[in-house]
């Protein structure tokens, strides 16, 4: 306003006689001084064609990484899955669990009158739904410790290595009455070459399928201290080795369930615990039934063991859900 007025007056002023001369010098110098202020604003103000261009360019960015993200989803098992799940977390605690007792890796177990000794175990999970009240399935996350969805959106756990023992969980906030999920692979990352990938799908798993293409969905490994003593009437074997895997576009994990109360809290962490229960694992290794007729996984013991796993998890309380 008071630049206008400057503006405007100043020539009002230089009209008037002789003795205002000396304030018409004056009025016509700052007069020129406000006209230079002023250019120098309007040059330091943006341009209005510069600002719509940078507006736009940075919407398009934003739709480019939005154009990404349903990318990624849209890809067949993408290293980096996108997320927008809601921020409810729930932090699980994986134990293995035989005879009642947590299992010792590498000591002496007993179960069924038999005494075996672990060596290796390992498996996978992915595709995780709580299942609600209504009985419908509610897509969970896996996620890392930084919150981010887990690679190939897969947790990878290894019976030897702690931190694999625990797992976190991106959900809607609300009670669930157990968790269902893939005991393995989904069918898509089961394709892959393990060529280039990352963990948990590199070849430091160990779980690269040695006699066919694909992964191995369960690996187990031990040793019976007195493989010739015998069952007692009724008794299950204890196996020395279980390689549980699939057949691409034909034979695919099991889907199981956990029982158990769940809750995730709005705020916060909810906790829990998801149990193997290695009892049932035997049970459903040596269950009294044919491969499926896809079956055509090599002709040894520990993969015939492991589909015949693979048949009856689904229908057993391999894993169960505990406080």
């Amino acid at each position: 306003f008071f630049l206008f007025a400057a503006l405007v007056t100043a020539p009002v002023l230089a009209r008037r006689g002789a003795g205002n001369s000396r304030l018409m010098s004056s009025c016509v110098r700052y007069r020129w001084i406000l006209s230079f202020w002023a250019l120098g604003c309007s040059l330091s103000e943006e341009p209005e064609s510069v600002a719509n261009a940078k507006r736009d360019a940075t919407q398009s960015e934003a739709a480019e990484n939005d154009a990404a993200a349903e990318a990624a989803n849209d890809e067949p098992c993408p290293e980096r899955p996108a997320s927008a799940l809601p921020t409810g977390v729930l932090e699980m605690a994986v134990e293995v669990y035989v005879n009642g007792k947590p299992l010792r890796m590498a000591e002496s177990n007993e179960l069924f009158g038999q005494r075996f000794i672990p060596s290796n175990l390992r498996f996978y999970i992915s595709d995780v739904s709580l299942d609600g009240a209504d009985s419908r399935g509610v897509r969970a996350e896996l996620v890392g410790k930084t919150g981010q969805a887990e690679p190939y959106g897969t947790h990878f756990v290894n019976a030897d290595d702690a931190p694999s023992l625990a797992l976190t969980l991106r959900a809607p906030p609300g009670t669930y009455r157990g968790m269902s999920f893939n005991w393995g692979l989904s069918d898509a990352c089961n394709a892959r070459s393990t060529k280039g990938l990352k963990a948990p799908l590199s070849t430091d798993s160990q779980m690269a399928w040695p006699h066919l293409v694909g992964f191995l969905f369960l690996r187990y490994e031990g040793r019976v201290e007195d493989p010739e003593a015998g069952l007692p009437d009724g008794g299950t074997m204890i196996l020395p080795a279980i390689h549980m895997g699939g057949l691409i576009g034909r034979i695919s994990a099991p889907v199981v369930h956990a029982k158990g109360a769940l809750v995730v809290p709005a705020q916060g962490g909810g906790r829990a615990k998801l149990r193997l229960v290695m009892d049932e694992v035997f049970r459903g290794a040596t269950a009294d039934m044919p491969p499926s007729d896809d079956f055509i996984g090599p002709p040894l013991p520990e993969a015939y063991a492991g589909e015949r796993l693979r048949q009856t998890a689904p229908d057993r309380p391999v894993f169960e859900v505990v406080p």
